[in-house]
């Protein structure tokens, strides 16, 4: 199949920027780095900044790292999270699965293991992991609903790819039977939690989340809504355009889950009646100036649309509301934890099946929930911003979700060591042999 995905890259790369970058790296041309890193994989920017925690455990030990992801969104995600402190390999696109790409991939960097985040598996990849004896651990594991039926179809050769881990680290008891039901080991098979309960604490000198919390000292609430996709957008937006025209003050940001679709998303706020939009790139520079604009912006009620990468973290910060994208539509749903991390109330659609747990037990404790809409989202919207004893308490009590569900990393951890990749390795030196035939 791969000469046809060429082909239809080619064709879509003559109208599209998206495709016209990181041939090399999906060819196995890796470029700089050191031997004997751990090599992180993640499919995009979700399951990138999920393995945040981790790639930050390991930094502070001084281990060697490479992240991959097969997106330009989850590239641009890891190589923010690696930044420029810390001498890695940077951050690439997972070569295609043919041996010969992986191959050049793996002889530039020699990785002690290859740890994989959720659930991405490739039988070339796995098949010369295994050949090369290269430890491959599978962390925050998976199984939706969704997928399930289409892995059992192909059990077999799903079956085979789980026996090659060394570790399987389930998110919870129900995917980790899924796991099993699907030919996982048993013996390697353990429900170790997410990794996304072992978020840093928030930056408290946060400059984006210091700045819209400036904006909103004078009573100016402010809602984002992040990773937001296509055909929910305009709904949320709905939802606030009937709030502000009963005469509710509120500043509204809206982070699109990718970025190439500003327009299609730009269009349905419009739509939804608001007259124009500004793109945060477009206000001024420096703190007092941003802030200025961005509170004229708001109160003129015009919406701020989020055009840049690893903002939306921040952007919770200065939030007294929020809402999680990828779940009016089904998409699954994307991180509730972010604003959560920040003590900020969650809103969601009812399609969370990324995240059936964390969604339950959000609810449960009455950090979030669940709209059906825009009429829905107005009223529970309107519920927390009349309510600042509800919001107090909320800030308060967030944080016992996280410490009632922390370790995964830690778990993950435990296992790197046990395999030995956690062990010094000279800068010019190899945990594992990769051979080149």
């Amino acid at each position: 199949l791969i000469p046809f995905g060429l082909l239809f890259g080619g064709v879509k790369a003559l109208t599209n920027p998206r495709y016209r970058t990181g041939w090399l790296g999906r060819f196995g041309f890796w470029q700089g780095g050191q031997k004997g890193t751990i090599w992180v994989h993640g499919a995009s920017m979700g399951e990138i900044r999920a393995a945040a925690p981790l790639v930050r455990a390991l930094k502070e030990r001084g281990v060697p790292l490479t992240l991959s992801a097969t997106t330009e969104a989850g590239v641009a995600q890891a190589t923010a999270l690696l930044g420029s402190d810390h001498p890695n390999g940077g951050a690439h696109y997972l070569p295609f699965d043919l041996i010969p790409c992986l191959i050049l991939a793996l002889r530039n960097r020699r990785p002690r293991a290859l740890v994989i985040v959720e659930t991405e598996l490739w039988p070339g990849l796995l098949w010369l992991m295994r050949k090369r004896g290269v430890p491959t651990i599978l962390l925050t594991a998976r199984i939706s609903e969704r997928s399930y039926p289409r892995y059992r179809r192909i059990k077999f050769l799903v079956a085979w790819m789980l026996d090659g881990f060394e570790s399987i680290q389930a998110q919870s008891a129900t995917d980790a039977q899924r796991l099993l039901e699907l030919g996982a080991p048993p013996e390697k098979v353990k429900v170790r939690g997410n990794m996304k309960f072992d978020l840093a604490p928030p930056d408290t000198a946060d400059p984006v989340a210091a700045l819209l919390k400036s904006v909103s000292a004078d009573g100016l609430r402010i809602f984002v809504a992040g990773s937001v996709h296509p055909g929910e957008a305009g709904e949320v937006a709905r939802g606030v355009k009937l709030l502000m025209d009963r005469g509710v003050e509120l500043g509204f940001i809206v982070a699109p889950r990718h970025l190439e679709k500003l327009g299609e998303v730009e269009s349905e706020l419009a739509q939804a009646g608001f007259k124009a939009s500004v793109r945060w790139s477009s206000l001024e520079e420096g703190q007092e100036p941003r802030a200025a604009a961005l509170a004229n912006a708001m109160k003129a009620g015009r919406p701020i649309v989020v055009d840049g990468f690893g903002l939306l973290g921040s952007l919770y910060g200065g939030a007294g509301v929020s809402f999680v994208g990828g779940s009016l539509v089904e998409v699954g749903g994307h991180n509730l934890l972010e604003p959560l991390n920040w003590g900020v109330p969650v809103l969601f659609g009812p399609h969370m099946q990324n995240a059936p747990q964390i969604r339950d037990e959000i609810v449960a404790r009455g950090l979030g929930q669940e709209v059906g809409g825009g009429s829905e989202l107005a009223e529970k919207l309107a519920s927390y911003l009349n309510d600042d004893a509800r919001l107090a308490e909320i800030s308060a009590t967030a944080g016992h979700l996280f410490e009632a569900n922390r370790g995964a990393v830690d778990a993950a951890l435990e296992v790197l060591e046990k395999c030995g990749a956690l062990a010094a390795t000279p800068d010019t030196g190899s945990a594992v042999k990769v051979e080149d035939s």
